[in-house]
């Protein structure tokens, strides 16, 4: 799908007409017009505020494939349980996106997707003690910038606690008991794992 058609496509979907699009954004309807017949194309900053009057993120305008896969999203967790719980990571920063079901989300311009929990491996153990009313979680794993645990979750029913870990940090967290927990673990080099 090119550019033209997105923009086609979700001026439709949001109920507007050319003329009431470029009135929203200060150009002719022509302009609207040849941007959706892919004569031209608007400028960077015109696809910026094109986002903000479709309301979409500037990844799902340039995006096609973002775009059809996040216009399918459905979030199935209806109940809201947390068990449930997807996590994601931006592969840039390294943002930490936490929801209780599928979601469309992006950070630094990309489309991040739904993190696959994997069983952890011998170099992933984790070692789960219960100690003063809270489960202490620890993993024996390098911490170096290059390749560290970034956080671990602790994940009950109805409740979602993440500690946040940084290079050259004890690889380890302390949750209070809240009830039958599943823990996990992001490796910035391996993924997810489950415990």
């Amino acid at each position: 799908m090119s550019v033209s058609d997105i923009i086609m496509r979700l001026r439709k979907e949001r109920g507007l007409t050319q003329d009431q699009l470029a009135a929203k954004l200060f150009v002719t309807r022509q302009a609207v017009s040849r941007w959706e017949t892919g004569e031209s194309e608007p400028s960077i900053d015109m696809r910026k505020k094109l986002a903000e009057a479709l309301d979409v993120s500037d990844a799902q305008l340039l995006d096609s494939p973002a775009l059809e896969r996040w216009s399918s999203i459905e979030n199935t967790n209806k109940a809201a349980n947390a068990a449930k719980s997807l996590f994601y990571v931006c592969p840039t920063c390294g943002n930490i996106v936490w929801s209780m079901g599928e979601l469309a989300c992006s950070c630094c311009g990309k489309p991040l997707e739904a993190l696959e929990a994997q069983p952890a491996d011998e170099v992933h153990a984790a070692t789960v003690e219960t100690m003063d009313g809270c489960h202490v979680v620890s993993l024996a794993h390098p911490m170096t910038k290059e390749h560290h645990i970034r956080f671990i979750a602790c994940v009950v029913d109805d409740l979602v606690r993440i500690k946040r870990l940084y290079p050259e940090q004890e690889a380890i967290a302390r949750f209070f008991i809240q009830g039958p927990s599943t823990f996990y673990a992001y490796c910035s080099t391996h993924g997810l794992m489950k415990y």
